[in-house]
């Protein structure tokens, strides 16, 4: 079992964190296997709002990446199934997931 640490954006991350999207869309760099832990921390492209539109503090300027910052919020799922075939995008994957 690996752990991958993995940014995802505001708009999905509260669906994940809720159950309402179990799964996760991700290109296939990584050898994505069964039991695999997936670490999600949530990213915004906007330095004073978080995903849910309050405000937070400034992130430190080791946090940007891209014009994107950490918000603080983080997720762990474990990987319950992987997902590869002619019907995704050519190089992703579909990862099914449980808390």
């Amino acid at each position: 079992m690996r752990t991958h640490e993995l940014k995802t954006r505001a708009e999905w991350f509260d669906r994940v964190a809720t159950g309402a999207k179990p799964f996760e869309l991700r290109r296939d760099d990584r050898g994505f296997e069964v039991g695999d832990e997936l670490w999600l921390r949530e990213t915004d492209s906007r330095p004073d709002l978080d995903g849910r539109g309050y405000p937070v503090p400034r992130p430190a300027p080791s946090e940007i990446d891209s014009g994107e910052y950490y918000t603080g919020r983080e997720l762990r799922r474990v990987v319950t199934c992987v997902v590869r075939g002619p019907w995704l995008a050519p190089g992703h994957v579909a990862l099914g997931l449980r808390p």
